[in-house]
C-alpha cells in the first residue's frame, strides 16, 4: 500500500536510512485494532506516485483532487511511500 507525506518530513528522512518499519491497523484516532507486522517501507519514485495518486482518487475523489490543489498552491512537494508485508 501507499502513503503520501512531505518530501521534508522526518518519515522520508528516517526512511532513506533505514527501510525496516512495524505497522498495525487501526482508528483514525490512533487506537490499536491489530497487532503489529514488520514491513519493508520504500521512498517512491514518479511510477509509483502515478498509481498512488490514481488508488487516492478512486477512493477519496473530490476532497483528493482538491487537497492535491491546495498542496500546489502552496508549493508543498509530496513523497510516496510504498509498504510491503515481510
Amino acid at each position: 500500500f501507499y502513503i503520501r507525506t512531505l518530501e521534508k518530513s522526518y518519515k522520508v528522512k528516517r526512511l532513506r536510512g533505514n527501510s525496516a518499519v512495524r505497522i498495525a491497523s487501526c482508528e483514525a484516532n490512533g487506537d490499536l485494532k491489530g497487532e503489529w507486522a514488520p514491513a519493508r517501507a520504500v521512498i517512491g519514485g514518479a511510477r509509483d506516485f502515478g498509481r498512488a495518486e490514481q488508488l487516492f482518487n478512486s477512493k477519496y475523489g473530490f476532497r483528493n483532487r482538491l487537497f492535491g490543489l491546495f498542496g500546489r498552491l502552496m508549493g508543498r512537494k509530496w513523497a510516496t511511500i510504498t509498504v510491503e508485508l515481510i
